[in-house]
């Protein structure tokens, strides 16, 4: 049977090869970036005879979503952005980082400031996030609280900003992060990686999430396609457990719960400390990096085939 699902799925790339070349002379134009796409699934799935099940846990944001700029752009209000960028104009070049951490984290840090007892969960960057925003992943605060203290603070200290312009795009900003409905809009499920997702479960491998998220998001992301979160065997968001990454215990919890070996489990993110602690945990790891899972097509293929041959080889840790 399992010879049977790979034939399946070679066949099923040969024939989209196919009718994209039909497409072609007919003048009909696939984008050379779906063909790649293509051609890198078909490339995989030709180089990979049937192996063991393994166990494939993905990151969410930068994995299999990512943040849609020109929605985020539209929820944040384009006359609030030109408001602040007429005053700032210095702010233009690599916006979305300078408002990041120039603005967003001193304010939120202002707001409630980092305890010493809390994880510190750092971004996709290295930089530590807000309390306020840990707290949110933890479950520890709802949307509503941070919205509530965020509005008071700005209020009762006007300081924190240096003028209307900027108080008006704090304002706004985390209105949109930390209302439920107007994040999920946000958060855009990447067509490739559904693709490959599919493709690992159709071989016959276990499919988990582990994501930083607040329930509520979740759930209306969930919500966009159903059928597709279906496929995963277990979904741990972290405000449902009250653990986060990049602490031990949300990846030892998802290991216990659906009793993996954890020598057959292999894990994607996006930020290298959360890689580093899975690795701690004796889980192979990959880094995805630019919201491009199928860049590591070639790299996951080679650990399902190490792993099939080599039960010696207890875990590797990528950097792509």
């Amino acid at each position: 049977m399992e010879q049977l699902a790979y034939t399946h799925d070679v066949l099923h790339e040969l024939t989209r090869v196919v009718l994209f070349l039909f497409e072609f002379f007919n003048g009909a134009y696939m984008p050379i970036s779906r063909v790649f796409h293509t051609l890198t699934l078909l490339a995989a799935l030709a180089l990979s005879p049937c192996t063991a099940a393994k166990n494939i846990i993905l990151d969410m944001n930068g994995v299999i979503t990512k943040t849609d700029k020109a929605t985020a752009f539209w929820l944040t209000g384009p006359k609030v952005l030109v408001w602040y960028f007429s005053h700032n104009p210095h702010m233009v070049p690599s916006s979305s980082h300078k408002i990041r951490y120039k603005l967003l984290y001193p304010l939120l840090n202002n707001v409630m400031a980092p305890r010493s007892d809390s994880i510190v969960i750092p971004d996709e960057e290295g930089i530590p996030m807000p309390q306020l925003m840990v707290d949110w992943m933890t479950g520890d605060l709802s949307s509503a609280q941070i919205r509530s203290l965020v509005s008071e603070a700005l209020v009762l200290y006007p300081d924190l900003c240096a003028h209307n312009a900027e108080r008006a795009l704090m304002k706004s900003m985390t209105t949109m992060m930390f209302t439920p409905a107007l994040l999920a809009k946000v958060q855009k499920i990447i067509p490739e990686s559904k693709e490959c997702i599919r493709m690992w479960k159709e071989q016959g491998h276990r499919l988990f999430i582990i994501s930083n998220f607040d329930a509520d998001t979740f759930a209306l992301i969930r919500e966009q396609d159903p059928e597709f979160f279906d496929l995963f065997d277990d979904i741990i968001v972290s405000a449902h457990v009250g653990m986060v990454k990049p602490g031990k215990e949300i990846f030892e919890h998802t290991l216990v719960t659906n009793n993996l070996v954890r020598h057959d489990s292999l894990f994607i993110d996006d930020t290298p400390t959360n890689l580093d602690t899975a690795y701690q945990c004796g889980i192979a790891t990959v880094l995805c990096q630019n919201n491009d899972l199928t860049s590591l097509m070639p790299a996951v293929e080679s650990w399902l085939q190490t792993r099939a041959h080599d039960a010696e080889m207890n875990h590797v840790h990528i950097t792509h």
